[in-house]
């Protein structure tokens, strides 16, 4: 007796042409979040396709995690790329990846034509952060551009950005905003392994600098040295230093 065929649904034919197509983008290596915009789907129907396409065997998934990571460095090197003109020698060593994995990235944003698209919000906060830090350079910056700066560096969590606003709140020794700058940096996705321990070395010598100019309020209001120890943490040696009318010196200040 001769079997009968299956007779699909068009739900059940729309989702076996979906998984098809599914199938050679993430074959491609694109990423579910690329896959559902231009299948024009839902990021959870995409999810569901990979989980069925792997248990099938058809293809080998990609942790979440690992995903994330790809798509964080896809965005840095088309930003560091087109928008800050570094080499692809440059790229790789701020982002602390090798040279082929670089080249492979950039092959990847050329194929998708991703390499041209940048709104220009992205090209007018450059212009501006570019611009302060020239400023910075020169001294002409005006304090005001702080409120600015912040929104842009923050929106865009660029090191960068956070590094050229960092060094304009240290200008105008708004130590509290550069802390606060600082760790925002340090809890960045977008920032490298290597920056963050940069941006953890800046933070301590803040906070140094911070707790030496508390010392100093102290000192004048008459605290005794016990006190002054236990609420700021410095050493007794620093803390006389300080009494004895030492300056107290902005490493970040020095030689510009």
């Amino acid at each position: 007796m001769r079997k009968k065929e299956r007779i699909f649904t068009d739900r059940e034919r729309n989702a076996i042409e979906r998984r098809k197509d599914v199938r050679q983008m993430y074959l491609d290596g694109k990423t579910p979040n690329e896959i559902a915009r231009i299948l024009e789907s839902d990021i959870d129907t995409i999810n569901r396709d990979i989980i069925y396409l792997t248990n099938k065997g058809e293809i080998q998934y990609k942790y979440r995690g690992e995903t994330q990571k790809m798509e964080e460095r896809l965005k840095n090197v088309r930003r560091l790329l087109y928008i800050y003109e570094k080499t692809q020698v440059e790229i790789a060593k701020i982002l602390g990846c090798h040279i082929s994995t670089i080249e492979r990235d950039i092959q990847k944003l050329n194929k998708e034509g991703l390499t041209q698209e940048f709104t220009p919000k992205e090209i007018e906060e450059k212009s501006y952060m570019d611009e302060c830090k020239r400023k910075i350079e020169d001294g002409t910056l005006e304090e005001k551009e702080l409120v600015f700066m912040k929104r842009i560096s923050e929106e865009t969590k660029s090191y960068s950005h956070m590094t050229t606003y960092v060094r304009a709140c240290i200008l105008f020794d708004d130590i509290q905003s550069a802390i606060s700058g600082v760790k925002v940096g340090i809890e960045s996705e977008q920032f490298t392994q290597i920056q963050k321990e940069i941006f953890e070395g800046i933070l301590n010598q803040l906070e140094t600098l911070k707790r030496k100019r508390l010392a100093k309020e102290m000192l004048n209001q008459k605290e005794n040295i016990e006190d002054i120890m236990q609420i700021t943490g410095l050493t007794e040696t620093e803390i006389k230093d300080l009494s004895q009318g030492k300056e107290i010196p902005n490493p970040f200040k020095e030689g510009r």
